[in-house]
């Protein structure tokens, strides 16, 4: 009877020091797994946040409005005539924006838009520029008309500004960056089209900027820039 205690106690105790050891390789597993997930985070978020930098210090990508006197006509361009990076599957999209107030019976504002262009590039190389929509302003009676052309100035169609608030531009970039990366790039514009109370003045943003800018550019025949507004912009990182 001895015999069979004692050989039931080394099996029993065998049994134990088998699950004591399988506990201790589980717990070391799970902890070195943690460990390496959380070293793996740290690392892609400094990664995002230096990327997130360099994009933003380096303008990579941006979107500006230019008028071109020879051609008399605004281009919205991804600009990358300075840059050094080619830009990869850029996607744009450029509508007109009409915004209905809310009232009784519909609380939320209405957006009405109406298509202006979009399109896609595959590959734009550093030291040209993407033009996405072209147009200038013309005034009749007083009355002034926003005229969709393409990049030579030649006129696509012309819009009543009557009822209109912006001009919309989004679009969608990828860049390769330290040989490994691909960072994709979202952002979108707009370019008002109202009057608006700045410091107790009304102003015009098409009459008194935008028209006056471009017979300014026009009467100079010199290039001018103008301001756009960034809506929002959103970067994620790839490896």
């Amino acid at each position: 009877m001895d015999i069979w205690e004692n050989l039931l106690c080394l099996k029993a105790n065998s049994y134990l020091n088998y699950k004591e050891v399988n506990m201790g390789l589980f717990l070391s597993f799970l902890i070195s797994f943690i460990a390496s997930l959380a070293v793996v985070i740290l690392i892609y978020l400094g990664l995002q946040g230096l990327s997130s930098y360099v994009l933003r210090k380096g303008k990579i990508g941006e979107l500006e409005c230019w008028f071109l006197p020879h051609w008399n006509c605004f281009r919205l361009v991804v600009r990358n005539i300075p840059g050094n990076h080619t830009l990869l599957f850029t996607k744009w999209k450029v509508w007109l924006r009409a915004k209905i107030p809310s009232q009784v019976g519909s609380s939320p504002m209405t957006f009405v838009d109406t298509d202006l262009d979009s399109g896609e590039r595959i590959y734009l190389p550093t030291g040209q520029d993407l033009p996405i929509v072209c147009f200038r302003f013309e005034e009749n009676l007083g009355k002034i008309k926003l005229i969709h052309t393409d990049k030579l100035g030649n006129i696509i169609k012309p819009y009543d500004l009557e009822g209109m608030n912006d001009i919309m531009a989004e679009y969608h970039i990828e860049v390769k960056h330290w040989f490994v990366l691909k960072h994709e790039i979202n952002r979108i514009f707009f370019v008002p089209l109202t009057k608006e109370k700045l410091k107790g003045k009304i102003i015009d943003f098409v009459r008194d900027y935008y028209l006056a800018k471009q017979k300014f550019s026009m009467k100079k025949q010199s290039e001018i820039q103008v301001r756009i507004y960034k809506l929002g912009e959103k970067f994620s990182i790839q490896i």
